[in-house]
């Protein structure tokens, strides 16, 4: 479209200044103008003070001022829609001051601070949308770096973050949020790091961690548990410290009632855990510190009785502890002492009456152990000293009568040892000395004596000896040699045997006899030479097996004949071996019966001298059975540990 231009001069007279004022205008075919300009009569001379230009429609498209022919003053430009689009101030041609620029729509799109026409600051808005043209990011580059406020948003509309900006680094408190609305985490920046307290959510809206951080560093992180059941019901609640478990947890049922609940401190049970039973009854008070079981614990049946109680010090109990039944009566008591051991024990029956009471020290029984029945009858009561029987220990029928009484010294019988028929007849008395028995005798029930004599025991120490006799004289022929000595017994081989008890002399006639008349057997013929105290003649390996047996049971004690090893072993003296000729000397008639004084016959045991461990006959009188079988060839293959 051609435009035409005409310029209107208007002059203007001060009267009062004397100064004149002229505008002319351009204007566009339609009349609107294009251009105002303003001058002013400054020193004789017209200048140019505004200039104001317009759109054909009239609306202003920007608006400046001069002064001395320069720029000075506010100027501002608009879009065609009246739309503000650029604002600032010039003072003598250079740009001062804040200039701010918009966008179209009448967004802020830009700022820019100038000192003496050089930039100081620039603010550039920045929008973005998405493809649904929701807004999706607004904030502010200053000197091209993110200053200030900043604010992000969801394809939905809704926001997503908002916090500030300082050179680029966010600072001050900055929030976010999920899709849905929710608060998703929130905390503090300074200076581009993480700083103080952030809290975490869930997208439901719960709570789920909380972290410390300094200078951007991590300091402490808390995880906020929670655990449900299938059918929605909370299973768990609870918060985890630098993944250790901290503050309050609580649990429950799947029906919805608590299970328990408690504090812990870095991962450790703190101060005081209650928990319930299913129909949500109390079940128990237990008090920790720092993880150790410490204070008064209480538990309590599903009836809300109270089954047991306890005090605890640093996870060793210390005071009582106590445990009630259905009904509520006590039936068993635990005290420890303030070292925390356990120094008594005691229980009770249902009606009230003592049942056991025991005694300890230093995590041993000591003092009295006794027990009652139902009616306030001992049932038995022993006697302790430091974890071993000491002292006499005694056992009653349940109808009062005393059954049994054993005597111990340092956990090992000693001395008198009673037992009695329920009808108070007594039925054994036996003797020990060391664990050793060393007397006893029986009664039948109605009174009838049994009297299995008990031979004497001495303890043989263990040790290592050359078992066999060497003999250089020895050929093919495997007979008698010289000296006594057979070729079975060779070759000469290193034995190592355990302690074992072995009797001081040979098995007499008193004693077979005893054993015969209790089992009813034939009692071996003695050729006339007397029985008594001589060694019973006439016995097979069987019948020596039988004896022991039945002694056995008699004494309760296991009685078995000895290995060839052992007897050779104890023969020789053992580790006490003075290596004598004989069974303790060199000259066979002080220590043995032979030939020359035996006058052909057996003779009473024990009347020549002992060997080095004070046994009888162990050379001469009669020979001995043995538990092992015989081989010729067994002292080439013998095992080098207690052979058998």
């Amino acid at each position: 479209m051609k435009k035409s231009v005409l310029i209107i001069s208007v002059f203007m007279m001060s009267v009062i200044f004397t100064q004149t004022h002229e505008v002319t205008y351009e204007l566009y075919d339609n009349g609107y103008p294009k251009s105002i300009k303003t001058y002013k009569e400054i020193k004789g001379k017209l200048e140019l003070v505004k200039e104001t230009e317009c759109y054909e429609d009239g609306q202003k498209k920007n608006q400046n001022f001069y002064k001395n022919g320069q720029k000075n003053g506010q100027w501002t430009k608009w879009y065609v829609n009246g739309q503000k689009y650029l604002e600032g101030s010039y003072k003598m041609g250079e740009k001062r001051g804040l200039w701010t620029e918009w966008a179209e729509n009448g967004q802020k799109k830009k700022e820019t601070s100038y000192k003496d026409g050089s930039i100081v600051d620039e603010w550039n808005i920045v929008y973005e949308y998405y493809e649904n043209g929701k807004k999706k990011v607004e904030g502010t580059l200053k000197n091209k770096k993110k200053d200030g406020l900043w604010t992000s948003w969801h394809a939905n509309g809704r926001k997503k973050k908002v916090g500030k900006y300082d050179e680029g680094k966010e600072n001050g408190l900055w929030t976010f949020w999920n899709a849905n609305g929710r608060k998703k985490k929130e905390g503090k920046y300074d200076k581009g790091k993480e700083n103080g307290l952030w809290t975490y959510w869930d997208k439901n809206g719960q709570k789920k961690k909380e972290t410390s951080y300094k200078d951007g560093n991590l300091v402490d992180e808390w995880t906020f548990v929670l655990e449900y059941y299938e059918n929605g019901k909370q299973k768990l609640e609870g918060t985890l410290k630098n993944k250790k478990e901290d503050g309050l947890w609580i649990y429950w049922y799947a029906n919805g009632r608590k299970k328990k609940e408690g504090k812990y401190n870095e991962g450790k049970e703190d101060g005081l855990w209650t928990s319930w039973h299913e129909n949500g009854q109390k079940q128990s008070v237990q008090k920790y510190s720092d993880g150790k079981d410490d204070g008064l614990w209480i538990y309590w049946d599903k009836n809300g009785q109270k089954r047991e109680e306890e005090t605890y010090k640093w996870i060793e109990r210390k005071g009582d502890k106590i445990w009630w039944d259905k009904n509520g009566k006590k039936w068993k008591q635990e005290t420890y002492n303030w070292s925390r051991e356990k120094v008594s024990e005691h229980w009770w029956y249902e009606n009230g009456q003592p049942r056991l009471e025991k005694n300890y020290k230093d995590g041993k029984w000591h003092g009295f152990e006794r027990q009652w029945d139902k009616n306030g009858r001992l049932k038995h009561e022993i006697h302790y000293e430091v974890g071993e029987r000491n002292g006499l220990c005694r056992w009653w029928y349940d109808n009062g009568q005393l059954r049994l009484g054993k005597t111990y010294k340092n956990g090992k019988l000693d001395g008198l040892y009673d037992e009695w028929y329920e009808n108070g007849n007594q039925k054994e008395e036996r003797i020990y000395k060391d664990a050793v028995l060393v007397y006893y005798i029986r009664w039948t029930e109605d009174g009838r004596a049994i009297v299995p004599i008990i031979p004497d025991f001495v303890t043989v120490r263990g040790g290592t000896f050359e078992m066999g006799q060497p003999n250089p004289n020895i050929g093919s022929i495997l007979k008698e040699e010289k000296n006594g000595w057979t070729a079975d017994e060779q070759p000469v081989h290193t034995v190592t045997l355990s302690d074992f008890n072995i009797s001081t002399t040979e098995v007499t006639f008193e004693q077979y006899d005893a054993f015969c008349d209790a089992t009813d057997r034939k009692k071996p013929d003695d050729e006339g030479w007397g029985r008594g105290d001589r060694p019973v003649i006439y016995v097979t390996r069987r019948d020596a097996i039988a004896f022991c047996e039945w002694l056995s049971e008699e004494i309760d004690e296991t009685i078995r004949l000895p290995t060839e090893a052992e007897w050779e072993y104890a023969a020789r003296g053992g580790n006490e071996s003075r290596n004598y000729t004989y069974s303790g000397g060199n000259n066979l008639g002080g220590v043995g019966w032979c030939r020359g004084n035996s006058n052909n016959k057996t003779n009473p045991v024990g009347k020549k001298q002992s060997n080095e461990l004070g046994l009888y006959d162990m050379s001469g009188n009669v020979s001995e059975w043995c538990s092992d079988w015989y081989d010729p060839d067994y002292y080439s293959s013998s095992p080098k540990n207690n052979p058998q």
